[in-house]
């Protein structure tokens, strides 16, 4: 585990203790504000902390989820990989001035021949439309440089400590995934006129993937030929059949490509999807989630949903005394 944990800190144990610490801080002025009155997200987070080495405090302070994934500051992703024993060093540098200026990140792992360089240079800020972005790219460039090379080179470096997760300052740059299908808050259409927007031909290709074994002529709808959806289903199926973890199936369902491909099954072959894939992922889940007495559900049921509903906390009487009682008390 890593270095930056501590265990003498309060730290749940349990998921009902989770549940009800999560609670507790969502009512608190001294989380951040994206976390407050918001116990779901700072579960979220902290179990994200965890995973990574983070405690529960530490991970509100460092956990920042843009555009609906999560990721740490530059300085927690250096300390998480400066903290772990597979990390001999990191070593960073800005050379040149002005447009011939390059941010250079230095790392190697413990018992490596060689480093792993990550740079960013001002030409690539420049071809990736950053360098004149308003915000901290033009009131800290240099900063902004050193952190994306920080987060190249560590993530080549040590994905094993990292799990993956990217820096804030990147995922900050980089624009959410477009979704071309239907949504829950859509208006809805007036009867006889409802519309579904499937994803352009390249769209729906990319989604159910190009590698599945050719069929001479086979039927195509939707510019998808169905031999390939076929195939995407039935691997779909066998990866939910095959998860033995809350936790794998959550990863599956949070995947890139497993979800874009079940987004556009469920959205362009709604009775498919409905009859053949649906049932395996709800089977996924039935199958792997908590048997124990402190599930989620459990926990949470009969708790109040608002702070409305919450009862005000009664004083503890038995254990308030005035200075004049606890005076006594001590002598």
């Amino acid at each position: 585990m890593n270095q930056l944990v501590r265990r003498n800190s309060l730290e749940p144990s349990t998921l009902g203790e989770a549940i009800t610490f999560s609670q507790m801080l969502a009512r608190s002025t001294m989380v951040p504000r994206d976390f407050q009155q918001r116990p779901e997200n700072i579960l979220v987070a902290i179990q994200w902390g965890r995973e990574i080495g983070l405690g529960p405090l530490q991970a509100l302070q460092n956990i920042a989820v843009i555009n609906g994934r999560p990721s740490v500051w530059g300085d927690a992703m250096l300390a998480l990989v400066r903290g772990s024993p597979s990390c001999s060093y990191v070593r960073e540098s800005v050379e040149g001035d002005g447009d011939e200026m390059e941010a250079i990140c230095r790392a190697r792992r413990t018992g490596d021949p060689e480093d792993i360089v990550g740079r960013f240079s001002v030409a690539d800020a420049k071809k990736a439309g950053l360098w004149s972005k308003t915000g901290p790219w033009t009131q800290y460039p240099k900063r902004m440089l050193q952190m994306r090379a920080r987060g190249f080179a560590l993530r080549d470096a040590f994905p094993d400590v990292l799990r993956g997760v990217i820096s804030a300052e990147e995922a900050r740059d980089t624009p959410p995934d477009p979704f071309t299908g239907t949504t829950i808050e859509a208006t809805p259409e007036p009867p006889g006129k409802a519309t579904v927007a499937y994803p352009p031909p390249e769209t729906a290709a990319e989604a159910i993937g190009d590698s599945l074994p050719e069929h001479s002529a086979p039927p195509k709808k939707n510019g998808v030929d169905e031999a390939k959806v076929d195939a995407k289903i039935k691997e779909l199926v066998e990866k939910f059949a095959d998860t033995d973890t809350l936790q794998a199936h959550h990863r599956l369902v949070t995947e890139k490509e497993v979800s874009k491909a079940i987004a556009w099954i469920r959205d362009a072959r709604p009775a498919r999807y409905k009859k053949e894939l649906e049932p395996f992922i709800n089977a996924s889940f039935e199958r792997n989630k908590p048997k124990r007495d402190n599930t989620f559900e459990q926990a949470s049921a009969g708790a109040p949903t608002t702070l409305a509903e919450r009862p005000a906390p009664e004083p503890n009487t038995e254990q308030t005394l005035n200075f004049d009682d606890a005076v006594e008390a001590a002598s």
